[in-house]
């Protein structure tokens, strides 16, 4: 999977789930989604609000890690379990 700057998306995370099958978290301007990616095929599972803005530079804020909320594991799995 590519993971290029490209204006305004990210990929936060990706999962695969065997030979070029992969489930995918990318980040937009104005929200987060979660794709199904074949070798065919992009699938758009299930889409997010954007994530709030990570405050840096004050006391008792290590990082993003901690701060960011559920990572892409707990978020997948949330999804999974709602089908």
């Amino acid at each position: 999977m590519r993971t290029g700057n490209a204006s305004g998306l990210r990929v936060i995370g990706s999962q695969s789930l065997g030979a070029r099958n992969y489930v995918a978290m990318v980040e937009v301007e104005d929200a987060r989604l979660v794709l199904g990616i074949s070798g065919h095929q992009i699938t758009l599972l299930h889409t997010l609000p954007p994530s709030p803005p990570i405050a840096s530079g004050l006391p008792g804020v290590a990082g993003r890690q901690e701060n960011a909320g559920p990572g892409f594991a707990a978020a997948l799995g949330k999804v999974l379990k709602g089908r």
